[in-house]
């Protein structure tokens, strides 16, 4: 019971964190359209606004659940919010709202549940922590072309965004050896999905 609520509680923590990060992506992104210089609410709406952005978010999430249906659920979980939050955000403050976006965030929910299922299977694999650097540093590049460009700000931070991505897709069972493990293993939740998923 104990692990249902801990399940619980962590989906309704990620959906509390993707329903912010909506409101702030909002807010931000307008400022960006308002002021392209050295306000960091205006640098971090122009990284909010690209693809490596949320591929380090989602890797984020996905990449310590326990399974990959778990992964798959956190990641949807985090997102739906987000689109939630960002038009939240748009009509209190009246916002113009992106359509594109929102149509955008759609689309990518079943490929993003689908890529989080696939990024958690392959976590400790070396060509598939090296096939998802690879995604992200390309995604990275595409950005600072596309939207960060020159704004020191932007770069700075899309910068300290991309160590903490190579910080997330370490090599964790290089790591497990070296600890001597990780500690007491918890009761995987993939054993209460698999009631409702049969």
């Amino acid at each position: 019971m104990k692990q249902q609520y801990r399940l619980i509680a962590g989906f309704l923590l990620t959906a509390m964190i993707g329903g912010m990060l909506g409101v702030i992506v909002q807010i931000s992104a307008f400022e960006a359209g308002g002021w392209y210089g050295g306000n960091p609410v205006a640098a971090l709406g122009l990284v909010s606004y690209g693809l490596f952005f949320w591929i380090t978010v989602c890797t984020a999430r996905a990449y310590y659940s326990r399974c990959g249906l778990h992964a798959s659920l956190l990641v949807l979980s985090l997102l739906i919010p987000v689109l939630c939050g960002y038009c939240a955000a748009a009509h209190f403050f009246y916002y113009p709202l992106n359509e594109y976006v929102i149509r955008f965030g759609f689309l990518m929910l079943l490929p993003a549940a689908a890529a989080a299922w696939i990024l958690r299977a392959t976590r400790r694999f070396a060509a598939g922590r090296i096939a998802v650097r690879c995604i992200g540093t390309l995604a990275l590049f595409f950005d600072l072309a596309e939207r960060i460009r020159w704004n020191p700000l932007a770069i700075l931070t899309a910068a300290a965004l991309y160590i903490w991505f190579l910080y997330l897709t370490r090599d964790l069972k290089a790591e497990k050896n070296r600890s001597g493990g990780f500690g007491t293993a918890a009761p995987s939740p993939c054993a209460y999905y698999s009631e409702y998923i049969r």
